[in-house]
């Protein structure tokens, strides 16, 4: 390797920054420490001007598509750098080398054993002017990010480090010039990396009503990384500043709410890659002054991983209007009787629009204070944890009235009471 010669000299250290595209990639202001921290240093043993085919930590066997000759930075060698720019002033590196013609090698791909979520090295050229040196990260022969930097042969080196983009993964980095180099303090890392999802009943075609109580979120956090993850891992629910309120969060194996705050659930176990942790439940209550749309969000964090651009989920929900009309109706019974058949109680609901304007279907009649021990088995649905029961599909014109059989479970053959409440709207 003695095209290295003696030099001095302060650098600026670039890593590749974090980008969700393919195939791209920019560099940005970095110290070295950064890219050592949470990663896997791979060493090797054998002496200066071995020819190396792969190198291992035990963990990761990294193998040549040319053998590498091992060598040590010493007193002929350019200034490789000095921490905090380099890890360290005399790393033990590897030289491309020169082919059997003694022509520079100048390309060379590292293939990785498995898939790894961060890849990183210092590296500088054999000639003593400025180089490009470019690594393409590569997934399953499908190029994942490219960082090209500029490096002066008399200056030292610098560092290349890329983090694969979410869902993805590197099996294999070739870095190329037109000249010979080495590298130097090969770090790489798998890494958990966590995403979540929010939900509501019916997804986005589905919808939440003004005034409903108890309506649900589902919170889904899963492992898209290549490592379980570690440590403590948060969920915090944010909902919009008015419209929705915070009932509860539960989910199996989450500690939600004391000690923490009532929007964050937490746990400490592992979620293991491709998999997910139990879901979490998220009630709330919707104001019935609630807007149309509202979007409520979620975040994950923690885990060990490094990747947040998927760690916020957003789920706009469409909140249906409802008006309460009872003042605009009335609601009459006839024919209670007990069907000797089915043992059910039956009779007959007359809903009448008493005004001189039509009111606007769906008409919804919740029989609130139901008597105990009572149960409604026609119901359409629950309504806040009354039993109701739709009166009118469509529009009711005035004085108008529309008939609905109700029908209960009566078992102790006692008097029935409810009191109505009409509302138009769909629940």
């Amino acid at each position: 390797m003695n095209r290295f010669v003696n030099s001095s000299r302060t650098t600026a250290i670039l890593i590749a920054c974090l980008l969700p595209l393919i195939g791209r990639a920019t560099t940005a202001p970095f110290l070295a420490s950064a890219s050592v921290k949470g990663t896997n240093l791979v060493t090797f043993a054998q002496p200066d001007e071995a020819l190396l085919n792969s190198i291992s930590d035990g963990f990761l066997i990294i193998t040549f598509s040319s053998p590498m000759r091992a060598s040590t930075v010493g007193d002929n060698w350019s200034s490789w750098g000095s921490p905090p720019t380099t890890e360290s002033s005399t790393p033990r590196v590897l030289w491309s080398g020169q082919d059997t013609n003694f022509n520079p090698i100048t390309a060379v791909t590292f293939s990785f054993s498995q898939p790894v979520s961060i890849f990183g090295f210092e590296a500088e050229p054999g000639p003593t002017n400025v180089r490009t040196l470019t690594a393409n990260y590569f997934m399953a022969g499908q190029l994942v990010k490219s960082v090209s930097l500029a490096v002066n042969g008399n200056a030292g080196a610098q560092v290349f480090t890329a983090i694969a983009p979410p869902g993805a993964f590197f099996d294999s980095v070739t870095l190329a010039s037109d000249a010979d180099w080495a590298v130097g303090q090969i770090r790489y890392s798998v890494l958990p990396d966590l995403t979540i999802a929010k939900t509501h009943p019916g997804g986005s075609a589905g919808h939440f009503s003004q005034g409903q109580n108890g309506a649900t979120y589902t919170l889904s956090v899963g492992n898209i990384g290549q490592a379980p993850s570690t440590g403590l891992v948060t969920v915090a629910e944010t909902l919009p500043p008015s419209g929705l309120t915070l009932v509860s969060m539960a989910g199996t194996g989450w500690t939600c709410g004391p000690p923490n705050p009532s929007n964050i659930c937490s746990r400490t176990d592992a979620v293991a890659v491709h998999s997910a942790f139990p879901v979490i439940t998220v009630t709330v209550n919707v104001s019935p002054t609630a807007p149309a749309t509202l979007t409520n969000t979620a975040t994950v964090s923690g885990g060990g991983e490094l990747n947040t651009d998927n760690d916020t989920a957003l789920d706009p929900t469409t909140m249906n209007p409802i008006t309460n009309v009872s003042g605009q109706v009335s609601v009459t019974q006839t024919g209670f009787g007990r069907n000797r058949a089915t043992g059910l109680w039956v009779a007959t609901m007359t809903v009448t629009n008493t005004t001189a304007s039509p009111l606007i279907g769906p008409l919804q009649v919740v029989l609130t204070n139901l008597t105990p021990s009572v149960t409604m088995t026609n119901n359409t649905g629950l309504r806040n944890g009354s039993s109701y029961i739709t009166a009118a599909a469509a529009n009711l014109a005035p004085g108008a009235s529309v008939n609905v059989a109700i029908q209960f479970l009566n078992p102790s053959n006692g008097l029935i009471g409810f009191t109505p409440i009409t509302q138009s709207g769909i629940f």
